[in-house]
């Protein structure tokens, strides 16, 4: 799964809009656009530290270093059979 797919996955499971990710994590929301829209998938760590300290995941979720049952289980979620 590409970058964008898990910030857009996590910006709609909190139902915020770009604009309010953006407040969130002060990365400009032209930004995100692309990176949702998959016109760009390279982002600096800070960026990506933003991102995730404002969609309450790790880093490693966003770049996709696990899935998502993966986070789930980091989260202390219940991960499905």
């Amino acid at each position: 799964m590409h970058i964008g797919d898990r910030i857009k996955r996590e910006r709609r499971k909190r139902g915020w809009t770009q604009g309010d990710l953006a407040k969130a994590s002060r990365v400009p929301q032209p930004l995100i656009s692309r990176l949702e829209s998959h016109a760009r998938d390279n982002v600096t760590m800070l960026i990506l530290r933003d991102l995730a300290r404002a969609l309450g995941c790790s880093m490693d979720y966003l770049a996709g270093m696990y899935d998502e049952s993966e986070q789930m289980a980091a989260d202390g979620a219940m991960v499905p059979a």
